[in-house]
């Protein structure tokens, strides 16, 4: 679901794009002749667009109409998210978890100094220090900052899940979604945690009230932060929220693996 201008509400479905307005459902055509496809990510842009990802192609819906995103524009395959970094910049995922920069009308894909692959990159969140975040499905958490990109994982680091779905980074703490549950951490602490430390998290689980063990989320944004501060997220198959300042107990570094069974 995103917010258009003017009150319009957009709706990504199995069956394609819907727009909510005047009260009523209409389906918006993506393409001439195109088949209903399934979205599979939206993202309203501070430029009066909409940018929506489906299986099989990228779409931008201007004021003028319908634009679609082709390979010639620098997009190899379809984004699968959205995000816009502290300085304004956009930068999209797409379904190989390869990264892009949209600059000048096009795409351009991002140089990332890494000592190892990251694959599986589906799910992205900027922090206010100019960092860029990027959740995989069994890759765990990754954040991109100044060309670097330093990883953690659950069987490198310890981190609850190396399956994040979901990611919200809010006053300087980063919270993810996955499939043992969500834990947050603040950013400057995963900054300071060396190669294989255990950097030391916050946790909500189903001690806390968690419907179930495993946040779900296909599509994205799957995760947001609403205006009386609480954070939602996916979860089995309902959605939950929480209070950051409720789950905020004194950080400890974890000495054991029980918290991975």
């Amino acid at each position: 679901v995103a917010a258009g201008d003017s009150g319009r509400l957009y709706v990504g479905t199995e069956a394609g794009l819907a727009i909510f307005e005047h009260g009523r459902f209409a389906a918006v055509p993506l393409g001439e002749g195109a088949k209903p496809v399934g979205c599979e990510c939206l993202f309203p842009d501070g430029e009066a667009s909409l940018w929506v990802g489906t299986r099989e192609a990228t779409f931008r819906i201007e004021a003028a109409g319908v634009v679609e995103v082709f390979r010639a524009d620098g997009l190899r395959l379809p984004a699968v998210c959205f995000v816009r970094d502290s300085g304004g910049r956009l930068v999209v995922v797409d379904r190989a978890g390869t990264l892009y920069e949209h600059l000048d009308g096009a795409f351009e894909e991002l140089i990332v100094e890494a000592p190892e692959p990251f694959p599986g990159g589906r799910v992205l969140a900027a922090d206010q220090a100019g960092g860029l975040w990027i959740g995989s499905y069994g890759s765990g958490l990754a954040r991109l900052a100044d060309g670097r990109l330093r990883r953690w994982s659950q069987q490198a680091n310890g981190l609850p899940s190396s399956h994040v779905v979901a990611l919200v980074a809010s006053a300087g703490v980063v919270w993810a979604g996955s499939e043992n549950g969500v834990f947050g951490c603040p950013v400057e602490a995963f900054a300071r945690s060396t190669d294989g430390e255990r950097p030391a998290v916050w946790r909500v689980t189903q001690a806390d009230g968690l419907p179930e063990k495993v946040c779900t989320a296909r599509r994205q944004p799957a995760a947001c932060i609403t205006p009386d501060g609480m954070i939602w997220m996916p979860n089995g198959p309902a959605v939950a929220g929480f209070r950051p300042a409720d789950a905020m107990t004194p950080l400890v570094s974890q000495t054991s693996d029980d918290w991975l069974t």
